[in-house]
């Protein structure tokens, strides 16, 4: 099972979705700072970001929210697999619709999970409760793509 590590803002509330989605250990990367994961889940752009980011190996992935350009300059040393989400439509997890119950989540392209399973583009509903941030969600909904769930 991946270790999955969250940093950013809001992370509690990213952890709770991740774990509302799957069966999963996640951690606050701001608590735990010397933990080693296989998914980091980057909601916002932190200093603490390069230490992160160069512990990671080929076989890993870096979530990012891909409409925070504040990121990138932090990814560089990163060997980790890059998945995105955001709203634009190069990310490569986005939302194809925002309702006030739902979130139609559209994964764009294929890749290989860490479990070895190929993730084919599709689009899949998640429940959305009323204070609950879009961009986390697809943030959480990247992080279980990244895993091999195959639906939520």
């Amino acid at each position: 099972m991946a270790l999955i590590g969250v940093i950013g803002h809001d992370v509690d509330t990213v952890v709770r979705a991740i774990k509302n989605m799957m069966t999963c250990h996640v951690v606050n990367m701001h608590a735990n700072p010397n933990t080693t994961v296989s998914v980091l889940v980057v909601t916002a752009a932190s200093p603490l970001l390069a230490q992160y980011v160069t512990r990671l190996t080929a076989r890993d992935f870096l979530v990012i929210n891909a409409d925070d350009t504040d990121i990138f300059p932090y990814l560089e040393g990163c060997s980790a697999r890059l998945l995105t989400y955001g709203l634009n439509s190069r990310s490569c997890v986005t939302a194809s619709s925002i309702t006030d119950n739902d979130l139609l989540v559209c994964l764009q392209r294929a890749f290989v999970s860490i479990d070895g399973t190929i993730r084919e583009p599709q689009e899949y509903p998640i429940p959305l409760t009323m204070d609950c941030d879009p961009m986390l969600v697809l943030g959480a909904a990247a992080a279980c793509a990244a895993c091999g769930v195959a639906r939520f």
